[in-house]
């Protein structure tokens, strides 16, 4: 009996010295990738993650982090095109999924099924597992800005709960939708100020609000412009620092300030020479020249280009 005892607590001390193991390399892995919003070299973050399954192979979060970066490399491409990528990956969605469900990680099952689903557009499922996450732990940051970013998508993809034109959802009930999801973004703000978050930060509360209030029928674009700003402000030069510069020059060419539309664009080309960027930032100089005859306004110079996230 005593040794069943010794035995049983042998292998806790051994459980929670390998999980003291892991977590300083969770979070050297969670440090790039969240301030980065998972795009450009995630090679060392990877190596991280490796290194934590390699101690703890059942570990669920970076089996996640993992799929994740995946994932969000396939995101922006045609659904069609990515569909081979996206059946690769079903067998490791299906092995966190059942060692979330193993571990009673339900909100998190809802969370990183919410997530999945919206690689494949697939609205009305985000939405319903996004909101049992919400609802299983309602001051979760990360679970809520989820639910506000898919919300604010909800233009891209057909749902039953938006008016649809042509496979857009157009409208007021879409507008409705993105205010619902920058709702949720704000509050994810105030809940992560309480409660600091690894999976979190307010510079990627303030790239996600950004884009956000750009996907409305009719942008409020000073505040584009404030949440790009205070992005950039907080933010070392990255690919994600690019983005951001671009489409800040989009907003404000459209607030009618050309000059700092062309600053913007060049900030961007100054650390990438991104297609959109070198775009935006002809159509910053055609509307200062525009501007100089006085013959068209600055909102009407050129349509809206926006980079790919």
């Amino acid at each position: 009996m005593k040794l069943k005892i010794l035995t049983a607590l042998f292998s806790l001390f051994v459980a929670a010295s390998a999980a003291a193991d892991v977590e300083p390399m969770l979070d050297k892995a969670l440090e790039p990738l969240v301030r980065n919003l998972y795009v450009g070299d995630t090679s060392a973050a990877e190596g991280y993650l490796r290194a934590v399954l390699e101690r703890e192979p059942d570990h669920v979060e970076a089996q996640w982090q993992l799929l994740y970066i995946r994932l969000v490399s396939v995101k922006n491409a045609n659904l069609s095109s990515r569909s081979e990528a996206l059946a690769k990956l079903a067998p490791t969605f299906t092995r966190i999924a059942k060692l979330a469900k193993q571990t009673n990680q339900i909100a998190f099952l809802h969370f990183a099924t919410a997530m999945y689903a919206s690689v494949y557009h697939a609205y009305d499922r985000a939405l319903l597992e996004i909101d049992q996450a919400v609802a299983a732990e309602p001051k979760s940051a990360r679970y809520l800005a989820a639910r506000g970013r898919i919300r604010a998508a909800s233009d891209e993809w057909t749902c039953s709960a938006c008016a649809s034109t042509a496979g857009k959802n157009t409208g007021p009930k879409r507008d409705q939708e993105i205010e619902k999801g920058i709702g949720d973004l704000k509050k994810a703000r105030e809940l992560l100020q309480a409660n600091p978050s690894k999976f979190l930060t307010e510079e990627a509360l303030d790239f996600y609000l950004a884009d956000a209030v750009s996907g409305l029928s009719r942008p409020r674009w000073d505040e584009v412009v404030g949440y790009y700003s205070r992005f950039l402000e907080r933010t070392p030069p990255s690919t994600v620092y690019v983005y951001a510069a671009d489409r800040l020059s989009v907003a404000y060419r459209r607030m009618g300030q050309c000059i700092k539309a062309k600053e913007s664009a060049d900030n961007a080309i100054k650390y990438m020479k991104l297609d959109s960027a070198q775009l935006n930032r002809r159509m910053a100089e055609f509307c200062i020249e525009m501007q100089k005859m006085g013959i068209v306004a600055a909102d009407a110079a050129a349509p809206q280009v926006i980079s790919a996230k």
